[in-house]
């Protein structure tokens, strides 16, 4: 299991593991009144600028995975 959680971390970034859970937790902290719905867009505004999701969300839109064949190694 250890191995499966390190193997993701390496394939994806953070941001896009941690983005979910974090509007995940805020919805339910609005939901239950511990928090109110400004501070709630402040808390996600702010995690998600320090963990550079928008950087990360538009870089990962450009870019297309690049073909087995064209990276393979040539064994001699």
């Amino acid at each position: 299991m250890i191995a499966r959680l390190l193997e993701l971390a390496a394939r994806e970034p953070v941001a896009v593991r941690l983005t979910p859970v974090l509007l995940a937790v805020v919805a339910y902290l609005v939901a239950r009144g511990t928090i109110d719905d400004q501070l709630a867009e402040l808390l996600v505004a702010v995690v998600v600028a320090v963990l550079g999701g928008g950087a990360i969300a538009g870089a990962r839109a450009r870019v297309t995975p690049a073909s087995a064949g064209r990276h393979a190694r040539i064994e001699e």
